[in-house]
């Protein structure tokens, strides 16, 4: 994922694609300390970088797994919602 809550100022941060190495190697210290936490399930996030993906937040191993209870309501009820609208639209 290429966003991030950073938890100093909990706003959305975008990792940059155009990070130096020494730029990508601050950010993934930053994120060992807990700076960046995933905006969806609240898990710690690391940094990784790569050929193929580019700079990217990952969650921790294990962590991400349990959604917490909102999060899961509110995509309960987006799959509820889709159909309803797939039922209203072939009801015509």
């Amino acid at each position: 994922m290429r966003e991030a809550r950073h938890k100093n100022d909990e706003k959305i941060y975008l990792i940059p694609q155009n990070l130096s190495e020494s730029e990508v190697e601050n950010h993934k210290q930053i994120a060992k300390k807990g700076t960046f936490t995933c905006p969806y399930c609240e898990a710690r996030l690391i940094v990784k970088s790569g050929d193929i993906l580019g700079n990217c937040f990952s969650h921790l191993y294990g962590e991400g797994a349990n959604l917490p209870n909102k999060v899961r309501h509110v995509t309960e009820n987006m799959k509820s919602k889709r159909k309803t609208i797939h039922y209203d639209i072939h009801k015509f």
